[in-house]
């Protein structure tokens, strides 16, 4: 996407709807173009983006790759010659943070966990290292995806090696999510559950099977939501590790 006119892409993103906003920039949603455009924050800040960083970076260095979960840049956006942001594809659903975990039906979030771990295999197979997972995972429609993957990298190292990476920071996420400032004191009552929240590097859908199974054998009753198992929280004020915006 290229605009001669800083003053024609200003009139542009003004009438586009706000998604959100990170360390990097602003996203908004395109509704003619089905598309999810994010601006740096350099541009509003009238400062230059370091073109020659997002150059040995290669910000459009998977857009041929096909993925469901992770969101890849598609397209950059040029203003007057200069880099200022990119498009990707818009994908339905909220960051997790801003999500009520007692809320979240368990049986759904295992089925899209499944289809997460899937992909985690796929883009390590592709030598894909993620980062800076836990904080850009959004959920709805069944499904997860990962957005603000532009700094992600090829990698040299063991596949096996960097499926660890990929699952550590997919994990840390959705463990963080639902355990939390939560149910930490129950977790740390069972030994398969702790073992499996402190390594980290577990198969994510044995973690939430496990915990939904042991909080459903507690409460006496095959629990939907992680409200039904509300007498299981902790019942000590704990020091957040996962900020939550809900």
């Amino acid at each position: 996407m290229i605009f001669n006119d800083k003053n024609s892409f200003i009139r542009y993103i003004k009438s586009l709807d706000e998604l959100g906003f990170g360390s990097q920039g602003i996203t908004y949603h395109d509704f003619n173009s089905g598309k999810a455009i994010k601006v740096f924050h350099e541009f509003f800040e009238n400062e230059e983006v370091d073109q020659y960083w997002w150059q040995v970076r290669d910000i459009l260095k998977f857009r041929d790759f096909t993925n469901e979960t992770y969101v890849f840049p598609e397209q950059m956006i040029m203003v007057e010659g200069r880099l200022v942001g990119y498009i990707s594809r818009f994908v339905n659903g909220k960051v997790i943070s801003t999500i009520d975990p007692l809320k979240v039906n368990l049986d759904k979030l295992i089925k899209a966990s499944a289809y997460a771990i899937k992909d985690i295999r796929i883009i390590s197979q592709k030598k894909i290292l993620t980062y800076d997972v836990m904080y850009n995972i959004m959920y709805g429609m069944g499904k997860f995806h990962v957005i603000d993957t532009d700094e992600y990298c090829y990698s040299d190292k063991d596949y096996k090696l960097i499926l660890h990476e990929n699952n550590v920071n997919f994990n840390m996420g959705i463990m963080y999510f639902l355990v939390d400032n939560l149910f930490n004191e129950f977790v740390e009552k069972s030994k398969i559950l702790s073992e499996m929240y402190d390594t980290r590097d577990c198969d994510i859908l044995e973690f939430l099977m496990e915990l939904k199974k042991q909080l459903s054998e507690y409460v006496g009753c095959d629990i939907k939501t992680l409200s039904q198992a509300k007498s299981c929280l902790n019942k000590l004020k704990r020091k957040s590790e996962f900020i939550r915006g809900c």
